[in-house]
């Protein structure tokens, strides 16, 4: 028994490498059009999968000749550096996969309100210049019924539902600018949020900081049915 489990564990850690060194290739490349891409990702999964297969039997093969030569504890060893490899490789990439937002019976949204100052607007109404870029976001809706003025900076409201996100950065798009904002959200936060104070742009590359734009922002936990 303890023979077959470890042929088994090494050769189900070996087929993963067989795939990716078969498929990578194929699916990593997105420099056709979407036809060329979706023909790329097909041969990448159909290599790859039968890499993968030759690989588990090719491996196991090899693994039960080298048990019954006595190196059964050094390929156990082996076994467990893959298990813990494989372990790290996909925490890795959990983590920078988007994260599912789920709440019993309630929407999850996120409010953003845009603050730009009137010279940034250059004359123009702010729901026809200024835009919110927030990814893995759902539906979104501007509120142009609900800008408003405060001194000199004209306010536009804006949310989304969210199912699933990525990070809680957002772009705001002004005339041949964006720029970048930064929100101080948990990954899944438990509750519905005050609104933040109006945070400023900040510096990164191809974005502009300009003064005068701010944004402030807020999640809500909305019951099923209820207008946002």
């Amino acid at each position: 028994m303890e023979r077959h489990v470890t042929l088994f564990i090494a050769s189900l850690c070996a087929a993963p490498l067989f795939f990716f060194v078969a498929g990578w290739p194929y699916l990593s490349d997105n420099r056709g059009n979407s036809d060329q891409t979706i023909a790329n990702g097909y041969m990448g999964l159909l290599l790859g999968t039968a890499a993968a297969i030759v690989g588990f039997f090719v491996v196991g093969f090899l693994t039960n000749l080298l048990i019954g030569k006595g190196y059964l504890r050094t390929i156990q060893i082996a076994d467990l550096i893959m298990v813990i490899g494989w372990g790290i490789v996909w925490f890795i990439y959990s983590d920078t996969q988007p994260w599912e937002l789920h709440y019993a019976d309630q929407n999850a949204i996120l409010d953003i309100e845009i603050r730009a100052s009137k010279d940034l607007l250059n004359g123009n109404p702010i729901d026809k210049v200024a835009g919110i870029r927030f990814a893995e976001s759902g539906l979104t809706y501007y509120q142009p019924e609900r800008i408003r003025q405060e001194g000199e900076f004209t306010i536009l409201p804006w949310f989304t539902y969210l199912h699933r996100v990525k990070g809680w950065n957002v772009l705001v798009d002004l005339p041949q600018q964006a720029s970048f904002f930064q929100m101080d959200l948990p990954k899944r936060p438990p509750q519905s949020t005050e609104w933040s104070n109006w945070i400023a742009p900040i510096p990164q590359p191809d974005y502009t900081t300009p003064a005068g734009l701010s944004i402030r922002y807020r999640f809500r936990l909305v019951p099923y049915g209820q207008d946002p």
